[in-house]
């Protein structure tokens, strides 16, 4: 924390989120709600971005005046899709470029998934990490569009039973429950190897 705070950084030319400190300390920073790709909403809000993050790190891991990162985290988590990749590079650096990554604030989910993967987790005193785990929202407009006169039918394949589960069943739940387990188990699996420890 106190090399985080020692000196602003300089911007690394040819990123969008590294900063380096020193001479050879490069800080990808990592803010806000992780989405998967750029878009006009999370240029919007600032959001950043599992590609944008994957380029940078591979920019700073290709930099050899770069001797050491930090992934400065204040995040709440964000989306599954896109944060296995992040975490496999961080992870691959491992052995090649030290990695510690500093929680500020929050290391929520995602964020920690991709904070798992370096080889050092350092929190502040008030910070929050967790949890390992995943959710997913199904939303019931079925009221909503009654009301409107809209009807829905939908016709799924009679080869893919599971392709759209009711959630209004016990059956439905139970597709949906599986396909959010298994995405945790991705999810244990990964930080239980970043860390070094049993599932």
């Amino acid at each position: 924390p106190e090399a985080l705070e020692a000196y602003r950084a300089t911007h690394l030319a040819g990123t969008r989120r590294i900063g380096v400190r020193g001479r050879d300390t490069a800080i990808l920073y990592i803010e806000g709600t992780l989405v998967k790709r750029e878009s006009w909403l999370s240029q919007l809000l600032g959001l950043p971005t599992y590609e944008t993050l994957f380029q940078d790190l591979h920019v700073v891991a290709n930099n050899d005046k770069i001797k050491s990162i930090i992934l400065y985290i204040d995040s709440p988590g964000g989306e599954v899709n896109g944060c296995t990749e992040l975490a496999d590079a961080v992870f691959a650096l491992r052995g090649k470029k030290p990695v510690t990554a500093y929680v500020s604030g929050q290391a929520c989910s995602a964020a920690y998934w991709v904070a798992s993967a370096a080889d050092r987790v350092i929190a502040s005193d008030l910070a929050m990490l967790g949890s390992i785990g995943v959710s997913m929202t199904v939303t019931d407009t079925a009221k909503r569009d009654a009301q409107k006169g809209i009807k829905h039918w939908e016709v799924v394949s009679s080869q893919s039973p599971n392709k759209r589960p009711d959630v209004n069943t016990d059956k439905g739940r139970a597709v949906v429950q599986k396909i959010v387990d298994d995405l945790a188990e991705v999810f244990i699996k990964d930080v239980a190897t970043h860390r070094g420890v049993d599932p």
